[in-house]
């Protein structure tokens, strides 16, 4: 009998991995180059000691250790052991996200992760990785994206790092980057890339506005932060209304059976017209080249910052303010 349980045991483990083979080269990547990443970590007291890093940088550095104590504290978030080393990051240890985007409907692209369920995005520590699965993503009709991220977390499986790249944000973008990370290590909903992005983001930025003000107490810092919210607050407007003009525009098409070569010109012209109407109404100087001018452009905008101001709006009128309270409903 046990001999006959080892078999079918080992028939089951071998259909597994026949039929997950491409997610688990994928996954002994992706684990791969977290260790190589891991392996190059330093405690960031020991870094404040080298002579490798500015006193810019270890003001930082100084900063995310503030960061990460207090976030523990007050907020009451899973902070761990994450954020106390730094990582040196070279080419090799750069995480490239790719994002994918239906060609005519505002709909991203999931990947299947197996067993854990699908995710809008998929990283890779190689460029040449990224740039190939965005290209048999094109090859099968998709809207594609590379994106460089700033920071991940392995939801508490391994203790993350700071990123050497980390410190060429500004603070307050620092300081949110570190609560927002740690959102993801604390609450996460597999396969719900929106409702865990625009949780972590909304937690993120709400967080760093009390720690500059309450522990930092830096009334100065806080004020220039508020404006360049308010600037940024009007460009994220004006590409959501946008993203409800294109969402009806291709249902409208749908529903007209329009050609395809129709929709094609007609979608050219009308991101055309919104890169116009973007750099016009916003005032910004010119189109930020570095972004994706398709639909991952508005879909990605959307997993991030669709539901951000009504998540905002339950925790400062419903909890005021209280984080950890709104944390501890969501569970």
């Amino acid at each position: 009998m046990k001999k006959k349980i080892g078999i079918i045991v080992l028939g089951v483990l071998l259909f597994t991995g026949l039929f997950y083979a491409d997610l688990i080269v994928y996954g002994v990547r992706q684990l791969s180059g977290q260790l190589k990443l891991l392996r190059s970590t330093m405690p960031i007291e020991r870094a404040l000691e080298e002579s490798l890093f500015t006193p810019e940088e270890k003001s930082k550095l100084q900063l995310i250790l503030r960061v990460r104590r207090w976030a523990e504290q007050e907020l009451t978030l899973n902070v761990g052991n994450n954020y106390a080393e730094i990582a040196w990051q070279d080419t090799g240890s750069t995480m490239y996200v790719v994002t994918a985007a239906h060609p005519f409907e505002l709909k991203s692209y999931q990947w299947d992760y197996g067993p854990v369920g699908k995710m809008a995005y998929k990283g890779f520590f190689n460029k040449k990785l990224a740039l190939e699965e965005a290209d048999r993503m094109q090859e099968l009709g998709f809207d594609t994206d590379i994106g460089i991220t700033g920071g991940w977390s392995t939801l508490g499986i391994l203790n993350d790092p700071v990123l050497s790249g980390m410190l060429n944000r500004d603070s307050v973008s620092l300081i949110e980057l570190i609560i927002h990370e740690s959102v993801h290590a604390t609450v996460f909903r597999w396969g719900e890339t929106e409702w865990n992005e625009n949780l972590a983001t909304a937690i993120g930025e709400i967080g760093a506005e009390q720690f500059v003000r309450n522990e930092l107490q830096d009334e100065g810092l806080y004020e220039r932060n508020r404006r360049k919210e308010e600037e940024r607050s009007k460009r994220r407007a004006f590409i959501h209304d946008k993203a409800i003009e294109l969402d009806s525009t291709y249902k409208s098409w749908e529903q007209r059976r329009l050609p395809e070569d129709e929709r094609i010109n007609q979608k050219k012209a009308w991101l055309n017209d919104f890169k116009m109407a973007y750099v016009e109404q916003t005032g910004v100087e010119k189109w930020p080249e570095h972004k994706a001018l398709n639909n991952t452009l508005f879909t990605d905008f959307l997993n991030y910052r669709s539901a951000n101001d009504s998540i905002k709006r339950v925790l400062i009128e419903g909890f005021e303010h209280d984080i950890p309270a709104f944390l501890e409903s969501l569970e």
